[in-house]
């Protein structure tokens, strides 16, 4: 017996006709109104695909998201096979098995299915605890775009954080790639939550990922890691060490200490509470120097000097207090009669660009490129500090 999908067009009286022939029309009329919830162009493809066998069709009503994705597969997933299954009447858990669709899309409505599916978390921990977090029917598509990307960046236990975050209400706005693909800071977060639950890099984090954060407060911890670890990779970079651009010891009532190692570098972050490790490109390669301006013995403020091109005379290139504050207009006043005094610099205004170490490079991500047993391109095996603000 074949489904008739068109039987919602015809004057059927279902008294004319044996009772099993009425239960089939009430079912075909069953199966065709969950089609046609499904968003087109997936609603076309998944109505051609029913056509084929009442089972297949059936799925519309019992396992909307794998039919989805038997009439959309992504890769590797071999459809044909599966829909023999169906045919043949295998059980829905060896068939969403075979299709890579976590049995507990189950619950999902025809209307929240995406175009493509993403590789989703199905063990029994996630599947007992996702359940709480699915939100509207609108919202599922992004939902599980954001799910799915963090399983592949992360893991099942990030996933659910993910999941979590996504479906409060109202809808906390993920971060997502911009279109030109310049910055994915779902990725970054995830791989900070990874290497943080993994006790990866405990001395560059400025906090630890738990699964009771709000996204908010890990984008924040996030970003401060991976400006941490920018500052190790550029000092990393082999150059000849150059002398204080001024003088040691105190000028008039301040005291002007060089910051010249990474550690050092992101000691004053820390406590300046401030940007400076963004400049670590410039103090590693040589055409800036930074120093901790201190005040009766108390740290009241950070300077950058350097050199701007063509002029070989040192400059400010920034004077901050803690919290970026303006510094005091006395303290200026110092900085600039001091500059004028000093001789400037020997050698180039700034080394030429140098990736950095190979051999840090790999100890930071081996563990991570072994787990997922691969190598992704947004985090090749040539070291490259450019791709770490990619994330």
């Amino acid at each position: 017996m074949t489904l008739a999908y068109d039987v919602a067009t015809r004057d059927v009286d279902p008294s004319d006709v044996g009772r099993d022939v009425a239960r089939v029309i009430a079912r075909d009329r069953l199966v065709e109104r969950r089609i046609a919830r499904f968003r087109e162009p997936l609603q076309t493809r998944v109505r051609a695909l029913a056509r084929r066998h009442p089972r297949i069709g059936d799925l519309a009503v019992s396992f909307p998201a794998l039919l989805g994705t038997l009439a959309l597969p992504r890769r590797g997933v071999e459809a044909e096979s599966v829909l023999a299954r169906v045919v043949a009447g295998a059980p829905l858990k060896s068939l969403a098995q075979m299709a890579g669709v976590p049995l507990w899309l189950r619950t999902l409505k025809p209307e929240a299915i995406p175009l493509a599916l993403p590789a989703l978390p199905d063990s029994a921990w996630f599947a007992h605890r996702i359940a709480n977090h699915v939100p509207r029917a609108k919202l599922v598509p992004d939902w599980l775009d954001a799910v799915g990307r963090a399983y592949a960046y992360a893991d099942e236990a990030v996933a659910l954080w993910v999941a979590r975050e996504a479906a409060k209400k109202p809808l906390v706005k993920l971060p997502r790639p911009r279109r030109n693909g310049a910055r994915d800071e779902l990725r970054l977060v995830s791989l900070w939550a990874w290497l943080s639950l993994h006790g990866e890099m405990p001395d560059l984090m400025e906090g630890r990922f738990s699964l009771e954060m709000e996204m908010n407060a890990a984008l924040i911890a996030a970003r401060e890691w991976r400006e941490n670890v920018v500052v190790h990779l550029d000092f990393s970079v082999a150059h000849a060490a150059q002398a204080p651009w001024l003088p040691a010891g105190p000028v008039g009532r301040y005291e002007f200490l060089p910051v010249s190692t990474a550690q050092e570098l992101i000691d004053e972050a820390r406590e300046m509470k401030h940007c400076v490790r963004t400049f670590s490109g410039a103090a590693a390669t040589g055409s800036a120097q930074v120093f901790a301006v201190c005040e009766d013995g108390e740290h009241i403020a950070t300077l950058m000097v350097g050199r701007r091109y063509p002029s070989p005379f040192l400059d400010v290139h920034d004077l901050r207090g803690p919290l970026n504050a303006e510094a005091p207009r006395e303290l200026w006043r110092t900085v600039t009669n001091l500059l004028r005094t000093q001789e400037p610099p020997e050698g180039p205004s700034a080394h030429a660009y140098a990736p950095p170490c190979r051999m840090l490079w790999t100890r930071l991500w081996r563990r991570y490129w072994l787990a997922k047993r691969r190598i992704p391109d947004w985090l090749p095996l040539a070291p490259d500090v450019h791709v770490l603000w990619s994330l």
